[in-house]
């Protein structure tokens, strides 16, 4: 808990998601979910995907939907994180 508070203090703080801080982002968006605060997860994890097609973020998205029973959303962003983990979309990187 004392992880939370001090990485949400930390980048709370800043406007956006800046993508060198992404995976204090995604630690932190996780840590929400875990604890039982998917609530808050989500607008992290879309405010990252406003700037990425990050298929860990839509993922954890998905997650965070099913947790406040938003299944239809929870849906659509796990058959994107399928999509962008496809062999096609790996062969770019």
């Amino acid at each position: 808990m004392l992880f939370i508070l001090a990485v949400t203090t930390l980048l709370t703080h800043l406007p956006v998601v800046p993508y060198t801080n992404l995976p204090g982002y995604l630690s932190l968006a996780s840590s929400y979910t875990q604890i039982g605060q998917p609530d808050k997860a989500i607008p992290i994890l879309r405010e990252i995907l406003s700037g990425s097609d990050h298929a860990g973020a839509r993922h954890m998205l998905g997650m965070a939907l099913l947790a406040v029973n938003r299944p239809n959303e929870a849906v659509i962003e796990f058959e994107h994180s399928d999509r962008d983990w496809s062999p096609e979309n790996l062969r770019q990187f």
